[in-house]
């Protein structure tokens, strides 16, 4: 119940902190604009090469409720889960703050919703909080027997596409969470 609890006060307090980010980038990047400063442009290999499915933005959002859904149907999983999950997030909204990245060109904010920390805005580099979630889920799908070590490469391979065809993330966005995932997965850094 403990790690419930957490997990409730951390994505109100994400969410009011990521609102916060939002306007100082929109601002920052506004302002540079209107005082005729070039914008920088990230170059990205995967968005230069892999087709531009931004108008499908919602996709990566479906294949991340699609690929963790399961774990609401297992209540020692979902707890594991929320214990890393807070981690994980907690240093997420530390990269996230310490260095705003351009957000894609065509990206709208649309202002202030309540699970803003979980779904994300346009100025979230960094850390891609939808691979984190998918590949954790299968980490864990993984060490209860539910998949096999090919299921789990193959379900990040169609997430990690889904998420740099809407132009979600930058292909870096996706390497940071797999690294520190992995790291606090692999030294069971969670909330018990």
């Amino acid at each position: 119940m403990k790690t419930f609890i957490i997990f409730i006060i951390y994505i109100l307090y994400n969410s009011y902190i990521s609102d916060k980010m939002e306007n100082v980038a929109d601002n920052y990047y506004d302002t540079r604009e209107k005082n005729n400063k070039t914008t920088p442009k990230v170059y990205d290999i995967s968005h230069k090469y892999l087709p531009n499915l931004h108008k499908y933005n919602n996709i990566h959002h479906i294949i991340t409720i699609i690929f963790v859904l399961p774990i609401l149907f297992d209540f020692n999983i979902l707890q594991e889960f929320l214990g890393y999950f807070i981690v994980i997030f907690i240093i997420r909204s530390i990269t996230i703050l310490v260095t705003i990245l351009p957000k894609y060109k065509e990206c709208k904010y649309n202002g202030k919703t309540l699970f803003h920390g979980l779904f994300g805005g346009c100025y979230d580099k960094i850390f891609s909080g939808h691979f984190a979630s998918v590949f954790l889920a299968t980490l864990l799908y993984l060490k209860y027997n539910w998949i096999n070590l090919p299921t789990l490469i193959l379900i990040n391979f169609i997430n990690s596409i889904g998420i740099l065809l809407s132009r979600s993330h930058y292909t870096i966005d996706l390497i940071v969470a797999l690294f520190i995932t992995l790291f606090i997965y692999q030294n069971n850094l969670r909330v018990k």
